[in-house]
């Protein structure tokens, strides 16, 4: 087994989420900063994409099959969708508002589903890509630490301060109710 290190980053940045694209690249997010940070697999150097607002908290990070990056944005209450090789960038505000802390993000087929943070209890998003529209779900808590969404419709999250698992069921597009 080997393992390797980026360089050390400036102090300050603060990996926190990490996504790989279909060529390997890594895309990894800066705790509350505005850029995305990329990691070159061969070389292992650092780059970064600034994002132009300052106020932008980057926090979750998940890519789809076409290579788009998918981000959520804590800090003004944001989805978003950054395309690496045009630059261009798309957001969408979460449906619970400005202090819904959108943060731990996942894609499910054409769809991207992430947590409300901010909401108590805690919502689980499920945007749809095609149509630009949101559908949310209570879970059980406030303390909803990581989700993963499997391709048969399942959504795993954690719980971390309850130490629990949890799993909710899509089915023809809905999600079930959860248990933990």
């Amino acid at each position: 087994t080997e393992s390797r290190l980026t360089k050390t980053l400036t102090p300050g940045k603060n990996p926190y989420d990490i996504a790989v694209d279909s060529k390997g690249t890594v895309f990894f997010t800066e705790s509350g900063k505005p850029v995305i940070g990329v990691v070159d697999p061969v070389t292992m150097d650092v780059k970064e994409i600034p994002f132009s607002e300052s106020r932008i908290g980057v926090e979750g990070i998940t890519i789809t099959h076409d290579d788009m990056i998918w981000y959520t944005d804590e800090a003004r209450g944001y989805l978003g969708r950054f395309d690496p090789h045009s630059g261009e960038r798309k957001e969408w505000p979460s449906p619970s508002g400005a202090h819904s802390h959108p943060a731990q993000i996942a894609h499910l087929g054409n769809a991207i589903l992430y947590v409300e943070a901010g909401t108590q209890p805690n919502m689980l998003v499920r945007f749809d890509e095609q149509t630009g529209t949101s559908q949310s779900w209570a879970l059980p808590g406030t303390d909803i630490g990581y989700i993963y969404a499997e391709a048969n419709g399942a959504v795993w999250f954690s719980r971390p301060k309850a130490n629990r698992i949890g799993r909710m069921q899509v089915k023809d597009g809905k999600l079930g109710a959860p248990h933990n």
